[in-house]
């Protein structure tokens, strides 16, 4: 299926019908241009008729949306714009506008140094993982140089990703910068503030710290996990009472 989202800030809401208890229905959504995903979640509907939201606040011109199914099927699609995001400052509509232009094409932008233009930050973007000068390698999605005032990505763990899940990771280190906290807690809430106000999915915000900062676990120190893990509790009751936003369908 196509959908014709014309880089406008979207929600698609999905019909889905079952016929068995337990089912389940697979959707995924990725750029027509360049393949980026967008999002890959699995809805199990508890009623025989469901519907799904997904909110997209960067979309791309075309969206092909993939369904698999076990006792579940797709059976209406619609579409609404998000209203408007609410004012934030000079510096933080800067970074939204980058995330806009540069997270879209993110599976074929090529590695190099990116100017973030309103800001002082510029955007490392490595082939492969991140690479520090004394201890090489890094195995994390993005991090901050407070040194430098940079952000620095890795194209390879992007590319895995969807482009909410990459924007929120952009957002905290973005944070970490803005603020000068090199601490983890304070630029968690600044950016999951950021991302919700901005009209990304919850879930996706999510996923930031159930899923992807657990992906690394096996390159953290045991007390790091542990930390982690009460960071991911936190994190999710916080991102939970945030108000839903508002959509007429």
């Amino acid at each position: 299926m196509i959908i014709q989202t014309q880089k406008k800030r979207v929600a698609l809401r999905f019909g889905v019908s079952a016929n068995v208890g337990g089912a389940k229905l697979r959707i995924r959504g990725r750029s027509a241009a360049t393949g980026c995903l967008y999002f890959d979640r699995t809805v199990e509907p508890e009623n025989w008729e469901e519907t799904f939201d997904f909110l997209l606040p960067i979309s791309p011109q075309k969206l092909i949306v993939d369904f698999d199914g076990h006792g579940a099927w797709p059976t209406t699609i619609e579409t609404a714009y998000l209203p408007n995001s609410p004012e934030f400052t000079y510096q933080e509509q800067a970074i939204f506008n980058f995330l806009n232009l540069f997270l879209p094409n993110v599976c074929t932008k090529k590695p190099g140094i990116y100017n973030i233009p309103g800001t002082p930050y510029r955007f490392f973007y490595y082939e492969g993982d991140i690479i520090d000068e004394e201890d090489g390698p890094i195995i994390t999605p993005a991090r901050a140089d407070h040194y430098t005032n940079d952000i620095h990505a890795s194209k390879k763990a992007f590319r895995q990703h969807s482009v909410p899940t990459n924007s929120v990771v952009i957002l905290h280190e973005y944070t970490h910068l803005a603020s000068g906290d090199r601490d983890e807690r304070q630029p968690d809430y600044n950016a999951v503030d950021l991302a919700l106000s901005y009209g990304f999915p919850k879930s996706e915000v999510s996923y930031v710290f159930t899923k992807l900062i657990p992906e690394t676990a096996e390159y953290q120190a045991e007390d790091q996990r542990a930390e982690n893990y009460y960071r991911a509790t936190e994190m999710s009751d916080y991102i939970n009472q945030h108000p839903d936003i508002d959509v007429d369908f």
